[in-house]
């Protein structure tokens, strides 16, 4: 399944707030899932605090992020879960406690069954060729 077709199978859910805050407090997510070398999804998201997204594919794997709580914390946390035979295990979480105004990068490459995370906006692959 090339990039594109896997972007139409996204399935996409937000919940909690539909608006930006009064102060117009913004979170904004890039988000990358590549596995074995094949990019499953691509998203870029804005949340409002206390709203979460679930990106998923239709292989079972999916990212969970959720904003910060409000204005005592900027913390926020994205999970990399992996859904099979009705069971959903999470392989990475990861927090994150910069600033709203900051772009949060999230990349996970799963290979050969092995989790990889970066914070580093580049396409993780796989392979070294």
């Amino acid at each position: 399944m090339n990039y594109l077709s896997a972007a139409l199978l996204i399935g996409l859910s937000l919940v909690g707030q539909a608006s930006t805050s009064a102060k117009g407090v913004e979170y904004e997510f890039d988000v990358v899932v590549v596995k074995d070398d094949v990019v499953l999804f691509r998203a870029d998201l804005h949340l409002s605090p206390k709203q979460s997204a679930a990106i998923s594919s239709p292989d079972g794997t999916s990212v969970e992020i959720a904003s910060a709580a409000g204005a005592s914390s900027s913390e926020t946390e994205a999970r990399l879960m992996l859904a099979q035979d009705g069971k959903s295990t999470m392989l990475h979480r990861s927090r994150n406690p910069d600033p709203p105004s900051d772009r949060r990068v999230i990349r996970y490459a799963i290979c050969n069954g092995s989790t990889t995370f970066s914070n580093v906006d580049v396409i993780p692959k796989c392979s070294t060729k």
